[in-house]
């Protein structure tokens, strides 16, 4: 067991004097030109996230105005059907009303001019 740590700590120090030693065995101005690239793919890679949120967030709102224009269309149509109906069973209402209210009509005239000629 004490081999087996042995070994693996030998192995990490290793790996961690040949990183030191890459690092090491570079420039400065690498870095600094690496640094730049990488914030450079990083800003190019917000844009273009920004850019693909930006569309989708169109796409969105103009989908969600089809429908609510499309729903309202609906609601306007259904609230005229309705209407036309109401109208049509008024008439009809009215239109049966009307004999009776004819007789009372006439019989409201005749008294009338029964009550007159006794005057």
């Amino acid at each position: 067991m004490l081999i087996l740590v042995s070994v693996t700590l030998a192995i990490a120090v290793l790996t961690l004097a040949l990183a030191v030693f890459l690092l090491l065995r570079s420039r400065p101005a690498d870095w600094i030109a690496t640094a730049e690239r990488a914030g450079e793919r990083g800003e190019r890679s917000v844009r273009e996230e920004f850019a693909r949120n930006r569309d989708e967030s169109s796409l969105a709102g103009r989908q969600v105005r089809e429908e609510l224009s499309a729903s309202v269309q609906n609601f306007a149509e259904l609230v005229l059907a309705r209407i036309a109906e109401f109208t049509q069973l008024q008439q009809a209402h009215l239109e049966a009303f009307r004999p009776g209210l004819s007789r009372c009509y006439d019989l409201a005239a005749g008294r009338a001019s029964s009550i007159l000629a006794t005057c």
